[in-house]
């Protein structure tokens, strides 16, 4: 499943906007595979939901802007007739926002929310669906619901940022490339096999140094049941500008500071120094920087910390070894998991945790929480993740949303984790205080 070729799409595929098939990213597959089993952490999509409460919107204006943004984003029109294909449909598949009218209780919103968020996306169908609930006084709710199956956390912020601007001026300011994805992932995702060859030799000698001595962070309580919990904090805009003026003095990615923490903490929580942790990039080429899509690569990161006890010596072995890392990222993290997992002596690496700071733009920019409305509830599901991590930058400062299967971690664990990462980096936004005990002591 992973030997996918591309194809020209034969017949039947109506509508002037269908193209050629696109092949899957190796993560794509994986999830589309993962969606059909049956094993723990799987039979589910991977998806987001985002809620706002929302005052004076015309609906006409709201389905033009969804329409203009479904012809202007072809991935939003993919859909998978195949294992391991992206085919595209033509105009006549979209949908316009649903409308959903209530009387006004909060029972009826809650049973709205929990139908959306815990909904299955079906591979043939579009990957994003908006709803608006009405009651007496007018649209009183804007929902949005993606599947990430095609796309990248950084695609629903993009989604957004559009949508806006089609509402407010009938057109969209920001220009995307006549390049479609197909050529995007011919440019840059291929190399040459003598630069694949070279980072896979590089990660061949990691994961052996990874060994079994290193762990991947499981849950103890297991009862899965396919649905999922979202624990938020936040950093105000003040914590978050005195963090990232502090990561600028210490020449430090603030990614790196956020993924060191997050590793302490994990350390502490499962009592072992050596941990993998799965680290989805999301950079892309500037000219992409607008476009829906899946731009991300994976780095599977070990991290021995063995031998920290300060802030500053946590900091030193996070970005050596990080920016050592990113010089070989030719090869997948999804491709590297699995040479790590032939070390393993069983199948636990399917019980991984995940650092996904999505930092490059507002989760929701401040035009869109004038304009449309003020986000209330955020909700998403990966499935072959134990604990997913998510930081994004929101109203100027950060907000940290953890999510886990139910009922897969003792109670109170992960909500004591977070209590201890923020209170971590508030602490440590202070570079006086890097060379102090991260413990405490």
């Amino acid at each position: 499943w992973l030997l996918c070729w591309k194809k020209t799409s034969e017949g039947g595929r109506k509508g002037e906007i269908a193209v050629e098939s696109l092949e899957m990213t190796r993560l794509q597959c994986a999830y589309q595979l993962s969606k059909e089993a049956e094993t723990e952490l799987c039979g589910i999509s991977c998806q987001v939901y985002l809620e706002f409460d929302t005052k004076n919107l015309d609906y006409e204006r709201l389905n033009e802007a969804w329409h203009a943004l479904y012809l202007r984003h072809e991935i939003l029109r993919g859909r998978s007739y195949e294992l391991g294909y992206i085919d595209f449909v033509g105009e006549e598949e979209f949908v316009p926002i649903e409308i959903r009218d209530i009387s006004g209780s909060e029972r009826e919103i809650f049973n709205i929310r929990q139908e959306l968020c815990e909904r299955e996306w079906s591979l043939e169908e579009n990957m994003a669906k908006m709803l608006v609930i009405k009651d007496a006084s007018g649209i009183k709710k804007l929902c949005l619901t993606m599947s990430l199956m095609f796309a990248d956390p950084l695609s629903f912020q993009i989604l957004l940022d559009d949508f806006t601007d089609y509402y407010i001026n009938g057109l969209f300011s920001k220009t995307i490339p006549q390049q479609t994805l197909h050529e995007y992932y011919d440019i840059v995702w291929k190399c040459s096999r003598e630069e694949k060859r070279l980072d896979k030799d590089y990660w061949k000698k990691r994961v052996e140094e990874y060994g079994r001595g290193y762990r991947v962070p499981a849950g103890i309580d297991k009862r899965y049941n396919g649905i999922y919990e979202s624990y938020d904090a936040a950093l105000t805009e003040k914590e978050w500008l005195a963090l990232a003026q502090c990561a600028m003095e210490k020449n430090i990615l603030l990614e790196d500071f956020l993924l060191g923490v997050y590793a302490w903490i994990l350390k502490e929580a499962i009592e072992e120094t050596k941990l993998v942790i799965n680290y989805p990039v999301f950079t892309r080429d500037i000219e992409y920087q607008y476009v829906i899509g899946d731009f991300s690569r994976n780095l599977l990161v070990g991290l021995d910390l063995s031998s920290v006890q300060t802030c500053e010596e946590l900091m030193q072995v996070v970005t050596c070894q990080i920016q050592e890392d990113r010089k070989h990222m030719k090869v997948d993290g999804l491709e590297v998991q699995g040479m790590y997992n032939r070390i393993l002596e069983n199948d636990s690496y399917k019980e991984a945790v995940v650092f996904s700071p999505s930092l490059y733009r507002d989760l929701v920019t401040p035009q869109f929480t004038k304009q449309i409305g003020k986000l209330v509830y955020l909700a998403s599901k990966t499935p072959m993740v134990a604990l997913d991590a998510q930081f994004y930058q929101l109203n100027g400062g950060l907000l940290l949303t953890w999510v886990v299967p139910q009922n897969w971690f003792e109670a109170g664990k992960i909500k004591k984790m977070l209590e201890d990462y923020v209170e971590l980096c508030r602490r440590f936004s202070d570079s006086t205080k890097w060379k102090e005990r991260l413990d405490g002591r």
